[in-house]
């Protein structure tokens, strides 16, 4: 179960397997006739976009669970500190920071709007490091080609030889939520997929990856 709900974590099932891509990206394959049978999206935008276009079968877009932004960095690279108002997040770091872009991706926007609910993205605006994606961003880190990066809580608990060094405080955190629906034709490879990750079982490894979960 672990390596399905993995996979098909802001994926699009296509007839030819399961295709991992920003939310973005994905939206508007299936806007172009992509043969998907499963949306899942990290932000409601894109669900949006796909549910004007009457393309999600009706009555099966649900929450599916929440997640946090947060720093992360190589081990032994960064000490830990606590992000607030006062942090001078300049001074943490050398060199740029790693995003998905906030022009493009959810992460990034996620990332912006954490930042600007402390009054620090003014602070670090002209040191980013946009990214294709969120992985990609996570990637930038743990080859060592930025010192920090802001990305998903659960990707950051699941990178080897990285550590998280900062959370935002609850009053900072961007409101995420990952959201699932099935396209219209949706096979029923997509539709056991759909049901298997709104059970109790796929609810428990959403639990175990990190993920937060929106009450039954």
């Amino acid at each position: 179960m672990a390596p399905v709900v993995d996979a098909v974590l802001e994926t699009v099932s296509l007839t030819a397997g399961v295709q991992p891509a920003s939310s973005a990206v994905l939206a508007k394959q299936i806007l172009n006739g992509a043969p998907a049978g499963l949306f899942i999206s990290a932000h409601p935008q894109w669900m949006d976009e796909v549910e004007k276009a009457s393309m999600l079968v009706p009555g099966t877009r649900r929450l599916l669970a929440g997640n946090d932004i947060v720093l992360v960095a190589k081990v032994g690279r960064l000490e830990p500190f606590t992000l607030s108002q006062a942090t001078i997040l300049g001074e943490k770091f050398t060199g740029r920071i790693a995003i998905g872009d906030p022009e493009h991706v959810p992460a990034g926007r996620y990332a912006r709007e954490a930042l600007q609910g402390l009054g620090l993205w003014a602070q670090i605006e002209d040191r980013l490091a946009p990214a294709l994606d969120a992985r990609a961003a996570l990637l930038a880190v743990e080859i060592g080609a930025v010192d920090l990066g802001l990305v998903y809580k659960t990707d950051a608990l699941s990178a080897e030889g990285l550590h998280i060094v900062a959370e935002f405080p609850v009053s900072a955190r961007p409101s995420i939520r990952y959201e699932l629906a099935l396209i219209e034709g949706a096979n029923e490879t997509a539709r056991q997929i759909y049901a298997s990750l709104l059970a109790e079982a796929g609810r428990s490894v959403l639990s175990e990856m990190g993920f937060i979960l929106p009450p039954q």
